[in-house]
């Protein structure tokens, strides 16, 4: 994929074990995708994505 792209539509389980399809979203949210390296070769990034994530959620009036 490439910046701009369209997502392809995809479902996972979410923390409370219910499926959530990235479809379902559409026309009510707004939906922050975020991608990192498959590789754990330095640290998990975990933390780093959260923290990016938040700050691109905050850009937006809710």
């Amino acid at each position: 994929m490439n910046e701009g792209d369209n997502a392809p539509d995809f479902e996972l389980v979410s923390h409370d074990g219910t499926t959530v399809k990235l479809s379902s979203f559409q026309g009510k949210k707004n939906v922050v995708l975020c991608f990192y390296p498959k590789n754990h070769l330095f640290a998990c990034p975990s933390k780093k994505v959260f923290q990016m994530a938040e700050a691109t959620i905050a850009a937006y009036p809710r």
